[in-house]
């Protein structure tokens, strides 16, 4: 069992989105979990949105989870065969901290 007191550890992930996860448990209990590649940014905790050359039918942003699809979300396409704009996440967690009751 663990004691109590504060973790930290870091984490990469390359997963498919919506079907692999990186899930951390602790002692059985789900602390966090992540999926997918960044969008424009490798840090697990940031929603980057995507700017279209020509705002569609979402507007002039999308979410950065719509880039590269293999649908057109901008009136232009832009949003699709970017590259560069997926990478591995990758972070450090230090915010854990580990209690129980006896």
């Amino acid at each position: 069992e663990t004691n109590v007191g504060y973790i930290d550890i870091d984490i990469t992930t390359n997963t498919e989105e919506r079907y692999d996860e990186l899930i951390l448990y602790v002692d059985g209990y789900e602390v966090d979990h992540f999926s997918g590649m960044g969008a424009g940014s490798s840090d697990p905790w940031e929603d980057l949105e995507f700017e279209c050359t020509e705002a569609g039918d979402f507007g002039e942003y999308i979410p950065g989870n719509w880039v590269n699809d293999g649908w057109d979300d901008c009136n232009d396409g832009s949003d699709e065969g970017v590259t560069n704009w997926y990478m591995p996440l990758s972070g450090h967690i230090d915010w854990i901290y580990l209690c129980w009751n006896s």
